[in-house]
């Protein structure tokens, strides 16, 4: 295991030998090109919002920063709303979902730290697609667990039957 992490630890090295420099791992995470969207522009994005300067350049920043964030990885803005359920389950599972497996709550921590370096950071698509990937899996789980009740609840009477003919296909588990 220590092998494994050895890389990382020579890091510092290389960028001192090559850089002139002791840089733990990068001196690039604080470039405009990188650095789109800092927490201190959002407070100034919020006070334009509660003085109501709806042209304010801060504001018109973090509504750009955060359109494209809930419309990735399909770029599409017709993928906004779907993103942003996936987003509020995630925070429901991570924050009140006690009857959810804890490793589950712990993808969902994780998935949250995402999101906020992607609100941070310019996105690409090596760092969004596996943040989607596992929103979509907590989602799934989401709907695994709590889907059929909400629906019988709300007066979908087939619902029982459907989910319980569904949840006895268990291709993983047979093999």
């Amino acid at each position: 295991m220590c092998a494994g992490f050895l890389p990382v630890l020579v890091m510092p090295l290389h960028n001192w030998y090559f850089g002139h420099a002791l840089v733990l791992l990068s001196s690039n995470a604080r470039l405009p090109g990188t650095y789109v969207m800092p927490p201190a522009a959002y407070l100034s994005a919020f006070g334009e919002l509660l003085r109501l300067d709806f042209g304010g350049l801060k504001l018109h920043a973090a509504v750009v920063q955060i359109g494209a964030w809930l419309s990735e990885p399909s770029w599409l803005p017709a993928s906004i709303p779907f993103n942003l359920a996936g987003v509020v389950i995630v925070l429901y599972v991570t924050l009140h979902g006690r009857g959810f497996d804890p490793w589950l709550r712990l993808i969902g921590t994780a998935v949250l730290a995402e999101y906020v370096v992607d609100l941070i950071y310019v996105a690409t698509p090596r760092y969004f697609h596996v943040m989607w990937l596992l929103t979509f899996l907590i989602v799934a789980v989401f709907a695994e667990l709590r889907l059929p009740a909400w629906m019988q609840k709300h007066g979908w009477q087939r619902a029982g039957r459907l989910f319980s003919h569904l949840r006895g296909y268990e291709p993983a588990t047979r093999l």
